[in-house]
């Protein structure tokens, strides 16, 4: 299993982890350290991106559910987050890595 460690603290996002080979299918994972309080209460989004396609996960637990199948394909990919409190008020994006 390849695991990518992301970490977030307010707006930043950062990585760690090895560069990964495209094609494999249920191999990824990753992990999502929030470092800062105020992404508590906030519903949770991952979006990994590359030119037109893109696919967005929810977090469970700050992780991806593995029924999601986080599977992509080749090339270079950008990864960001978002997320809102249930009654829509507050809004937190974070930049792309």
């Amino acid at each position: 299993m390849a695991l990518l460690d992301f970490y977030i603290r307010n707006q930043k996002l950062s990585k760690i982890g090895p560069k990964l080979v495209a094609d494999s299918v249920n191999y990824i994972d990753c992990s999502f350290t929030f470092r800062t309080d105020d992404w508590n209460g906030i519903d949770k989004w991952v979006v990994f991106s590359k030119g037109e396609e893109s696919y967005r996960v929810n977090l469970v637990d700050d992780s991806i559910p593995e029924e999601a199948g986080l599977n992509l394909g080749a090339g270079l990919w950008f990864v960001s987050l978002f997320g809102e409190n249930l009654d829509g008020t507050k809004r937190i994006t974070t930049n792309s890595v």
